[in-house]
């Protein structure tokens, strides 16, 4: 149980401390003012009243003796009238000086004062009845009066300079006072923030240690949970949690890619060859990964089961069905299977065994993923026989309808020329029509019979090939000679152009073969020209290759349908109320690519279409052999 002391503790008590210390600096602000603003109190009060009633004493009895001067030399009543009324007001605040002994604290100088203000206006009220004259009363008794309210002001103003100093003296001891409160609240500040940022920041700082640590792959490595703040402890708590976990998914991971590598490895193997020497070398991949003691494959076909193991010895594979089972972990079982399944039907059976009989999480993954593989191969292998037994059942159904279609036609053909010839009778017009009509379309069944086998022997490379040189332009020509009466009948302009070349158009390749796709495409051209159009054959040479161009200004080919144009048996939509099979263009690329050319169409509906083929000058450019 971890007793580290909460931040929000340390906080608290650190913002009670300085509360505290800001009350006092407060209290001791207040107190320096409140002691202040008594003295400047005491100061107007006491001293200033008492400086200000000599200071009137001592204006008014120079205004008195002033008037009395003025009346001794005129004699004037309403002079004596004004020092009388002055001599009033001094009385009135000669009162004012009791005051000033409580404040001075030295009756002795008021007394004085008070005793000689008294002997003036006395003397001053013979001036008035003429006893005495203003001068020697100025001369003796003002000089007096006035020395003792001076003597009075003077000890005034000693008091006043005290009263100062006390104030003065006040004021720095108040600052001091302040100051030190305040220095005493930022030393307490800056030692208090210290200890609690060493606590802070140093099981961050472990903590960053711990992460970097990790990162570089040390994942042995666990934070501290014995200093810093409660808050701290239980964040490195929360992160030796989740470093634990994040072992656990790694772990888990890593296993879980151990499996996947191993299941791929399984479906290299599985892929690289065909047949059981494949299964033995991807189940011995399986063994070795899993370090089994044995693997098996039962293959279940239509013959029966056939096992395939990794090594001669199938004893330990004899075991009752009911003892196999998938592998589980921490279950104990010697020999476990599982069922290769595709599309819910079973294909074989995986056997696998470890003397141990401890399997893991991971060994039942990889198992189950090799199996995946497994079932799919013996899936693939068993619809690649199927295909490849269909597509013979297909090319003999070909060879045999195209052979047997071939005999009866021949025999029309035979019948049909005795009847042109009259060699069986005379024939009427009528006559003559119907057997023309019969006479194209028995030419049209040939030209489809014709087409099917040679498809059939391009696929199946039965087609004999004749290697020898041959010349592109003279295959050209003959192509020409032979479909002119038939572009003649249509209404199109066949001709052909050769553009010279430095040497002969000659390749190497099969001269029937080759005259065929030149005349399959020259026949579609003309085919698919309207009456005015034109046709127009062109060789070219360029570089180390020969091709010939067929354009036409016929009707065309859907842009849509262009993709489809050597699909077997696929006619644009726009031709398919003229004759044709779907197989012309599809036979001239097969040609093409057995003589390691190219072929290649463009075409713009309404406008026209081009095929261009091209073929190396030499033969060993090719990348098959012709046939």
């Amino acid at each position: 149980m971890s007793t580290a002391k909460p931040l929000s503790r340390s906080l608290m008590h650190i913002s009670g401390g300085l509360s505290v210390l800001i009350i006092c600096i407060a209290v001791v602000a207040m107190t320096a003012t409140f002691l202040q603003r008594q003295e400047v109190n005491q100061f107007r009060q006491g001293v200033g009243r008492s400086i200000d009633t000599v200071s009137t004493l001592s204006l008014e009895l120079a205004d008195a003796q002033n008037q009395l001067m003025m009346f001794d030399a005129t004699n004037d009543p309403d002079w004596s009238r004004r020092a009388q009324g002055s001599f009033d007001q001094i009385r009135l605040t000669m009162e004012g000086l009791g005051e000033v002994a409580v404040v001075t604290g030295k009756p002795r100088t008021t007394d004085s004062a008070v005793m000689h203000l008294e002997r003036w206006l006395n003397a001053s009220g013979e001036i008035l009845t003429g006893a005495r004259t203003a001068s020697s009363v100025a001369n003796n008794e003002y000089p007096a009066a006035r020395s003792s309210l001076t003597s009075v002001a003077n000890e005034l103003q000693e008091i006043r300079e005290e009263r100062r100093g006390r104030l003065d003296l006040l004021i720095r001891g108040s600052s001091l006072a302040i100051l030190a409160a305040t220095a005493a609240a930022l030393v307490g500040v800056l030692l208090t923030a210290r200890h609690n940022i060493r606590r802070l920041t140093m099981p961050l700082y472990q903590l960053k240690k711990m992460v970097d640590a990790r990162v570089a792959g040390n994942n042995s490595v666990r934070a501290r949970t014995d200093q810093g703040f409660s808050e701290a402890v239980r964040l490195a708590e929360a992160i030796n949690e989740q470093s634990d976990a994040n072992d656990t998914l790694r772990a888990a991971q890593e296993a879980t890619i151990r499996s996947h590598q191993l299941a791929e490895r399984c479906a290299v193997e599985l892929a690289s060859n065909e047949g059981m020497g494949t299964w033995s070398s991807a189940l011995e991949v399986l063994r070795e990964g899993l370090v089994l003691d044995g693997v098996a494959l039962l293959v279940h076909d239509d013959d029966g089961s056939l096992v395939i193991p990794t090594n001669g010895d199938l004893s330990w594979a004899e075991v009752p069905p009911e003892a196999l089972d998938p592998p589980a972990e921490n279950r104990a079982a010697e020999v476990v299977a599982m069922d290769l399944e595709l599309g819910g039907q079973s294909v074989g059976t995986l056997l696998a065994r470890k003397h141990s009989g401890r399997w893991s999480a991971s060994d039942a993954e990889s198992l189950d993923l090799c199996s995946n593989h497994l079932a799919a191969s013996l899936a693939f292998q068993s619809v690649i026989r199927a295909a490849r037994q269909l597509d013979a059942d297909k090319t003999r159904f070909l060879a045999t309808t195209s052979h047997e279609l071939r005999t009866p036609v021949t025999a029309i053909v035979a019948w049909l020329s005795l009847l042109q010839e009259g060699d069986l009778g005379e024939l009427s017009e009528d006559q003559q029509h119907a057997i023309g009509v019969v006479e194209r379309n028995i030419a049209r069944l040939r030209i489809l019979i014709e087409d099917l086998l040679t498809v059939n022997q391009l696929d199946s490379g039965h087609a004999r090939a004749v290697r020898t040189q041959m010349d592109v332009g003279a295959i050209v020509c003959r192509v020409i000679e032979s479909l002119k009466p038939m572009a003649d009948r249509a209404g199109v302009s066949l001709t052909s152009q050769e553009t010279p070349c430095s040497v002969a158009t000659i390749v190497q390749g099969d001269p029937g073969q080759m005259e065929r796709a030149i005349t399959n495409i020259a026949q579609n051209a003309v085919k698919f020209t309207r009456s005015g159009g034109s046709v127009d054959l062109r060789t070219l040479c360029k570089g180390s290759t020969v091709s010939v161009t067929c354009a036409d200004t016929g009707i065309g080919i859907p842009s849509h349908e262009l993709p489809h144009v050597l699909e077997r048996f696929h006619r644009a939509e726009n031709a398919l109320g003229l004759p044709g099979t779907g197989l012309g263009l599809s036979i001239v690329d097969s040609i093409l690519e057995a003589h390691g050319g190219s072929f290649h169409l463009d075409s713009t509906e309404g406008e026209g279409t081009t095929v261009t083929l091209t073929l190396p000058s030499s033969l060993e450019a090719a990348s098959s052999p012709v046939g």
